[in-house]
């Protein structure tokens, strides 16, 4: 799923205290106040998407198996939302569930080389893949393995540790970056782990499919 940031309507995360604020705000205190500015997009952007897409009711597409209701309705434990917002201003957001243990393997098998090189490179790769100008787009496979990759080569063994205690909840991976090639905050990317209220764990009847 991709959004693009309205630099024009109001959010409710810009006046009242939301989940995605939540999120958004935790992100920002990694941050710091001297780069909040270029960031602020992403931030943004974090908070939208847990606000309207994730958590709304009734954003789920109607199927056969369901109701609707909202995405993390679909996370079951084991399970984390992955969310990526770029600080470029032709860019967006993008985001997916996955597997913990999948997170796991993925940064234990790429642990060599400079981690903010390789997400800076993983990002750019994101968006070249789902690009409308690109021939052949990326499959949800694919872009679910880019965002695991991406979560794997940022995360630290606290963080993983936290996502493995995470087991009544919904744990999110929220990252925001910068993939433009210059700038003080170029290449440069944040991460924290977060959760949503375990209400949503698991209620959907089609639960556990990506």
């Amino acid at each position: 799923m991709v959004s693009h940031i309205s630099l024009v309507a109001v959010e409710p995360h810009e006046f009242r205290q939301t989940l995605g604020r939540d999120v958004a705000d935790a992100v920002a205190r990694k941050i710091g106040q001297r780069d909040f500015v270029r960031y602020s997009a992403a931030l943004h952007a974090i908070a939208r998407q847990i606000d309207s897409y994730l958590t709304k009711p009734g954003v789920a597409p109607q199927t056969s198996d369901s109701a609707g209701g909202t995405f993390a309705d679909n996370a079951v434990a084991g399970e984390a939302i992955i969310l990526f917002a770029d600080a470029h201003p032709r860019r967006g957001f993008e985001g997916g569930l996955a597997r913990i243990g999948d997170v796991a393997a993925s940064r234990s098998a790429a642990m060599g080389g400079r981690r903010l090189q390789r997400a800076n490179s993983i990002a750019r790769h994101i968006w070249r893949s789902i690009s409308t100008r690109t021939v052949v787009r990326a499959t949800l496979e694919e872009r679910q393995r880019s965002l695991i990759e991406l979560a794997a080569a940022l995360l630290d063994e606290d963080d993983l540790a936290r996502l493995d205690a995470m087991t009544e909840c919904v744990p999110i991976i929220a990252v925001v970056g910068d993939t433009r090639s210059t700038g003080p905050t170029s290449g440069r990317f944040h991460l924290v782990v977060a959760s949503l209220p375990g209400r949503w764990l698991g209620t959907a009847p089609v639960a556990g499919r990506c």
